[in-house]
């Protein structure tokens, strides 16, 4: 069986401390729950995608990025795959999310909200943590269980701690 490949959506800015606790719940606890170590998929390694990346490689994940051309210069972490899309930020947003198997948002902008969308558009389970004090927190108002579009009618499921999203994703 193949492992499963998550895309954690997050924010590319400069994370609460709050947030950077809760990826390190997410991470270590997707090792604990899922029956053999998933894939890390992320869209670059910037903010709290920073942090959540260091975090699954000390744990022994393999991270996987799928980058916008305006992060080619970046520097990326050691054991890391690293795909140049050569795209802008939404065409390769759609690589990002086809890659995944399940899609966990831990919070973000426009950016991550614009991946929840294209995740429900491919139906794409989701998971996201909400009270992260983040623009994704709005997203539950409008959508308390699913985008209201009858051809995607996948649920999102929504939690307020990262070790409930991890075991909710491996269940």
């Amino acid at each position: 069986m193949a492992s499963l490949h998550i895309l954690v959506a997050a924010y590319s800015g400069e994370p609460p401390t709050t947030l950077v606790v809760q990826a390190e719940k997410l991470i270590t606890s997707l090792v604990e729950a899922c029956r053999e170590k998933p894939v890390i998929l992320l869209g670059g390694y910037r903010g709290l995608m920073k942090y959540i990346a260091d975090i699954a490689i000390r744990e022994g994940m393999l991270v996987v990025f799928i980058i916008p051309v305006a992060y080619e210069y970046d520097q990326y972490p050691v054991g890391s795959i690293v795909v140049r899309s050569g795209l802008g930020d939404r065409e390769r947003s759609s690589i990002l999310v086809r890659s995944a198997d399940k899609v966990v948002v831990m919070g973000g902008g426009l950016g991550t909200i614009f991946e929840i969308l294209l995740a429900q558009s491919y139906g794409k389970e989701i998971y996201m943590l909400i009270n992260t004090g983040l623009p994704t927190d709005k997203f539950i108002e409008s959508y308390h269980g699913r985008v209201r579009d009858t051809r995607f009618p996948l649920k999102i499921y929504y939690a307020t701690d990262a070790r409930e999203l991890a075991h909710l994703v491996c269940s």
